[in-house]
């Protein structure tokens, strides 16, 4: 499978259930691609729609072994910080993902809301500023730019790819800003002051 917290999925006839192994070979827990009552909500939902985008027949096969780049003990300490701070009914929401720089291998996936079926988290704007710095250290000045609308959607496939030269992009999917200002030419610095979605995905 593809690079994330999916490694592998392979059909084992030994075992009548299908499991979540670690980075170590060692079980997580059963996966029946209902994520509402696993102990790692938020990595079966991620392991269930990688499973969906490769073959959904997979979810309905018993039998698999799925290795994961998990370490349980950074997914526990990861768990336990977030728990320290931010409770489960908070209206803040807090969530922590580890990822091997360079390799996009997922050592841990949690949060402070529990329920794997409720709705994903976006990384949202605080992701803007490591698109900014990549800007800049390319040669790009503040007042650079280019035209853009409320609506961005990737050319093809190819558009995005992830650590490992994968095309990730998502023709079907569309980005579109909460704030409307219809065409318009945005810079670095308008872009950022605004923090405007369809100028940071171009």
């Amino acid at each position: 499978m593809a690079s994330g917290s999916t490694a592998a999925a392979s059909a084992s006839p030994a075992a009548r259930k299908s499991v979540l192994l670690d980075v170590e070979g060692a079980v997580i827990e059963e996966f029946s691609g209902d994520c509402a009552d696993s102990g790692y909500p938020y990595l079966c939902r991620y392991v269930r729609e990688r499973l969906l985008a490769e073959d959904p027949r997979l979810l309905t096969r018993d039998g698999l072994t799925i290795q994961t780049t998990i370490d349980q003990r950074l997914q526990r300490a990861a768990q336990r910080a977030i728990d320290a701070h931010v409770h489960r009914d908070d209206p803040q929401v807090a969530t922590q993902v580890m990822i091997v720089p360079g390799e996009g291998a997922i050592r841990a996936m949690a949060t402070s809301r529990g329920d794997g079926d409720g709705p994903g988290f976006q990384q949202g704007t605080t992701a803007m500023p490591y698109t900014l710095a990549t800007a800049l250290a390319a040669g790009l000045r503040y007042d650079d730019g280019f035209p853009i609308s409320d609506e961005y959607r990737p050319k093809g496939y190819a558009t995005f790819k992830n650590c490992q030269d994968q095309a990730v992009g998502d023709p079907t999917h569309a980005i579109s800003n909460r704030e409307k200002g219809g065409d318009r030419f945005a810079t670095l610095r308008s872009g950022t002051q605004d923090a405007v979605n369809t100028f940071y995905m171009r």
